[in-house]
């Protein structure tokens, strides 16, 4: 008789025989694991806005739902929005620093909320811009 393969089982690398196939499954599993992790991972991040600043910040802050940005130092934008958190749940800015807006053209805020859940600011500090917060 002739020899028949087995049903449902091919070996795309018969030159490497079965322990290399089996190795090569588990490697492209593993593979497709990490690669699922690490997208997942990437969004789950925080958003620049959950952190403090004492320094001097001269970038806008993106933030993300649930951040809380504590500002003791400065935060000064040269352009719209020092501070913005459109779209997302919860954004909490306390304030006892300086955040601003530097542009003086156009409609800008220093802390922008539009469309977002829950902005709660506690200021102590200075807020300055076009409109000081747009929620």
């Amino acid at each position: 008789g002739r020899v028949q393969p087995k049903i449902g089982t091919i070996n795309l690398f018969p030159q490497c025989g079965s322990n290399k196939l089996i190795f090569l499954k588990i490697m492209k599993r593993l593979i497709l694991l990490f690669l699922v992790s690490f997208f997942y991972s990437t969004f789950a991040l925080a958003g620049d806005c959950d952190t403090t600043v004492t320094g001097t910040e001269n970038n806008q802050l993106t933030c993300s739902d649930n951040d809380t940005l504590t500002v003791t130092g400065t935060i000064s934008y040269d352009g719209a929005n020092a501070v913005l958190g459109n779209l997302i749940g919860d954004l909490t800015v306390i304030n006892s620093g300086t955040i601003e807006t530097t542009t003086s053209s156009g409609n800008h805020s220093a802390v922008k909320g539009q469309s977002s859940l829950n902005l709660t600011v506690t200021n102590s500090g200075t807020i300055t811009g076009g409109n000081r917060l747009r929620n």
